[in-house]
Protein backbone atom coordinates (compact mmCIF):
# COMPACT_ATOMS: atom_id res chain seq x y z
CA UNK A 1 0.00 0.00 0.00
CA UNK A 2 1.50 3.34 -0.96
CA UNK A 3 2.15 6.24 1.32
CA UNK A 4 -0.96 8.44 1.61
CA UNK A 5 -1.50 11.99 2.87
CA UNK A 6 -4.74 13.69 3.95
CA UNK A 7 -5.10 17.32 5.08
CA UNK A 8 -7.85 18.76 7.27
CA UNK A 9 -8.21 22.54 7.31
CA UNK A 10 -10.18 24.82 9.59
CA UNK A 11 -12.71 25.26 6.77
CA UNK A 12 -13.83 21.65 7.36
CA UNK A 13 -14.30 21.96 11.12
CA UNK A 14 -16.33 20.68 12.81
CA UNK A 15 -16.17 17.57 10.70
CA UNK A 16 -14.04 14.83 9.26
CA UNK A 17 -11.17 14.69 6.82
CA UNK A 18 -11.08 12.63 3.71
CA UNK A 19 -10.56 8.91 4.16
CA UNK A 20 -7.47 6.75 3.71
CA UNK A 21 -8.69 3.33 2.54
CA UNK A 22 -6.32 0.48 3.43
CA UNK A 23 -5.69 -3.04 2.22
CA UNK A 24 -7.09 -4.82 5.29
CA UNK A 25 -7.10 -8.20 3.54
CA UNK A 26 -3.31 -8.27 3.48
CA UNK A 27 -3.27 -8.22 7.30
CA UNK A 28 -0.34 -5.82 7.52
CA UNK A 29 0.36 -3.23 10.24
CA UNK A 30 -0.30 0.44 9.57
CA UNK A 31 1.39 3.56 10.96
CA UNK A 32 -0.22 6.98 11.09
CA UNK A 33 1.30 10.35 11.95
CA UNK A 34 -0.59 13.63 12.34
CA UNK A 35 1.26 16.91 12.11
CA UNK A 36 -0.01 20.44 12.74
CA UNK A 37 0.98 23.14 10.26
CA UNK A 38 4.06 25.06 11.27
CA UNK A 39 2.54 28.47 10.59
CA UNK A 40 0.18 30.37 12.82
CA UNK A 41 -0.98 29.71 16.33
CA UNK A 42 -2.25 26.21 16.84
CA UNK A 43 -5.56 25.66 18.56
CA UNK A 44 -6.81 22.16 17.94
CA UNK A 45 -8.92 19.31 19.24
CA UNK A 46 -9.00 16.20 17.06
CA UNK A 47 -9.24 12.43 17.13
CA UNK A 48 -7.86 9.75 14.84
CA UNK A 49 -10.69 7.48 13.74
CA UNK A 50 -10.52 3.98 12.28
CA UNK A 51 -13.00 1.46 10.95
CA UNK A 52 -12.94 -2.26 10.37
CA UNK A 53 -15.61 -1.88 7.67
CA UNK A 54 -14.54 -2.08 4.04
CA UNK A 55 -15.98 1.17 2.68
CA UNK A 56 -16.74 -0.31 -0.72
CA UNK A 57 -18.62 -3.24 0.78
CA UNK A 58 -20.73 -1.24 3.27
CA UNK A 59 -21.60 1.54 0.83
CA UNK A 60 -19.40 4.47 1.90
CA UNK A 61 -18.06 6.36 4.88
CA UNK A 62 -21.47 7.33 6.28
CA UNK A 63 -22.47 3.66 6.70
CA UNK A 64 -19.18 2.53 8.28
CA UNK A 65 -18.82 2.21 12.05
CA UNK A 66 -16.03 4.56 13.15
CA UNK A 67 -14.14 4.40 16.45
CA UNK A 68 -11.66 6.82 18.00
CA UNK A 69 -8.11 5.68 18.71
CA UNK A 70 -7.57 5.45 22.47
CA UNK A 71 -4.31 5.54 24.37
CA UNK A 72 -5.36 2.76 26.76
CA UNK A 73 -7.43 -0.39 26.32
CA UNK A 74 -10.97 0.11 27.56
CA UNK A 75 -10.77 3.90 27.66
CA UNK A 76 -12.80 6.27 25.54
CA UNK A 77 -11.18 7.80 22.47
CA UNK A 78 -8.23 10.11 22.95
CA UNK A 79 -8.84 13.75 22.05
CA UNK A 80 -5.54 15.30 21.02
CA UNK A 81 -5.29 18.99 21.91
CA UNK A 82 -2.85 21.78 21.10
CA UNK A 83 -0.67 21.09 24.11
CA UNK A 84 -0.65 17.32 23.57
CA UNK A 85 0.03 17.43 19.83
CA UNK A 86 2.29 20.44 19.33
CA UNK A 87 4.98 18.29 17.72
CA UNK A 88 2.66 15.75 16.13
CA UNK A 89 1.05 12.43 17.02
CA UNK A 90 2.18 8.93 15.98
CA UNK A 91 0.15 5.74 16.28
CA UNK A 92 0.66 2.17 15.03
CA UNK A 93 -2.04 -0.38 14.30
CA UNK A 94 -0.61 -3.88 14.56
CA UNK A 95 -3.78 -5.58 13.31
CA UNK A 96 -5.58 -4.94 10.02
CA UNK A 97 -7.93 -1.97 9.74
CA UNK A 98 -9.95 -0.92 6.69
CA UNK A 99 -9.73 2.90 6.78
CA UNK A 100 -8.56 5.96 8.73
CA UNK A 101 -9.67 9.58 8.98
CA UNK A 102 -9.35 12.63 11.23
CA UNK A 103 -12.26 14.12 13.12
CA UNK A 104 -12.03 17.58 14.61
CA UNK A 105 -14.38 19.64 16.73
CA UNK A 106 -12.26 22.78 16.87
CA UNK A 107 -9.15 24.39 15.55
CA UNK A 108 -8.10 27.68 14.13
CA UNK A 109 -5.20 29.12 12.15
CA UNK A 110 -3.86 25.68 11.45
CA UNK A 111 -4.21 22.69 9.22
CA UNK A 112 -3.59 19.09 10.19
CA UNK A 113 -1.79 16.66 7.90
CA UNK A 114 -2.21 12.91 8.38
CA UNK A 115 0.38 10.64 6.78
CA UNK A 116 -0.34 6.92 6.57
CA UNK A 117 1.97 4.05 5.66
CA UNK A 118 0.83 0.44 5.50
CA UNK A 119 3.55 -2.16 5.64
CA UNK A 120 3.70 -4.32 2.55
CA UNK A 121 4.03 -8.08 2.65
CA UNK A 122 7.56 -9.00 2.19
Amino acid sequence: MPYQTITLSSASVPGQSGVVALNWRAGNPTSVAVYPSTTGTQTSAFTIQYTMDDLQLVGGTSLALWANVSSAIGSSGTIFTSSASAEGVFYSFLTPIAALRLSSTAFSSVSLTMKVIQNSAG
